[in-house]
């Protein structure tokens, strides 16, 4: 045989070998919200020039346009609807021809941005790191409706992990969210992780109904079975008094975390996201849904903390040490 001639030699049959090949959408949607950016930016100088203009015809005496609200019932309703009316849109586009046509555009790069970033967690962490993105979305939430609703899913806790500590119970967990847009939806999941056997570290009382857990994960809500009874107060860590419990009743108000906030209220202690939750104060209810249907919600509990890292928290968020560790140990 020629040395310049390679032998060939078989391989394994691999025609019975299926390689899956999924398209990247979170690198392929990248341009899309690079696009996107540049529009609010294009867009800006339409929508001063009509806000100037709704300024001065206010000013002399016009009220402006008054909107019924829409929302069903247990849903809240819009912060407002785009407010760019065609009276001076008109104007404005004469003004800012290019700003105008930017604004057009956006509504379905929204649409498509919206829906990629609700199908994954990776199209949501890109969205994040593109410049300047989460900035003018924020900036144009009172203006579009569109804008306020993507910034809204853009601020859903991905990869958030919590430590949850129970004082008086003696209660403690690290749980790990994703695609979690308020409080009350972690709320229920919360309630359905920690609520077992005390011997075992957990919560005693009855886990939620399955209908509602699934509800806040991937399901839609069960109109049978869709109004939750609070378990827990929320409460910022600020809120332990110097005995390690917790103000009881509604004299811990100013400490609350309501239901409606995002999980990014929970404040950062000691490097670590911690949310104290005692009994409920009393009986809240509220109507189970996501707030974005098509995000599929998670938690992950990591671990049941033991007595000793409870303690050492609440020495830490008291900032006292009632009890040398050695005693502790000896005790």
């Amino acid at each position: 045989m020629p040395r310049d001639v390679i032998p060939f030699r078989a391989g394994p049959n691999r025609a019975s070998r299926t390689i899956e090949v999924r398209p990247n959408i979170a690198f392929a949607a990248l341009d899309l919200f690079r696009r996107m950016a540049g529009l609010l930016a294009e867009a800006r100088p339409f929508r001063d020039a009509c806000r100037e203009l709704e300024r001065r015809s206010n000013a002399w005496g016009v009220p402006p346009t008054f909107f019924l609200g829409t929302a069903a019932m247990g849903e809240r309703p819009a912060t407002r609807p785009n407010f760019i009316e065609d009276r001076y849109a008109v104007i404005a586009a004469r003004q800012c021809p290019n700003g105008a046509a930017a604004w057009a555009a956006l509504g379905d790069l929204l649409d498509d941005g919206f829906t990629a970033c609700a199908a994954e967690t990776d199209v949501r962490r890109v969205a994040r790191a593109v410049p300047n993105l989460r900035e003018r979305l924020a900036e144009f939430a009172g203006d579009h409706r569109g804008c306020a609703e993507f910034a809204a899913l853009l601020d859903v806790a991905d990869d958030f992990v919590v430590t949850v500590v129970h004082p008086a119970a003696g209660a403690g967990f690290r749980v790990r969210l994703t695609g979690i847009a308020d409080l009350d939806q972690f709320h229920i999941l919360l309630a359905d992780a920690v609520i077992g056997s005390p011997v075992r570290g957990y919560l005693a009382g009855t886990r939620p109904d399955a209908r509602l857990v699934d509800a806040c994960l991937d399901r839609p809500a069960d109109a049978e079975m869709n109004v939750a009874t609070a378990r827990f107060q929320f409460l910022r860590p600020a809120a332990l008094e110097a005995t390690g419990t917790l103000p009881g009743g509604f004299a811990g108000t100013d400490h609350w975390i309501w239901g409606h906030e995002s999980p990014r209220a929970i404040p950062i202690s000691n490097g670590e996201r911690v949310l104290l939750i005692g009994d409920a104060a009393y009986a809240r209810q509220w109507i189970v849904r996501r707030r974005f249907p098509a995000l599929n919600g998670g938690m992950e509990l990591l671990n049941v903390l033991n007595p000793e890292q409870i303690g050492l928290w609440i020495e830490k968020l008291t900032g006292t040490n009632r009890l040398d560790r050695g005693e502790r140990r000896a005790a």
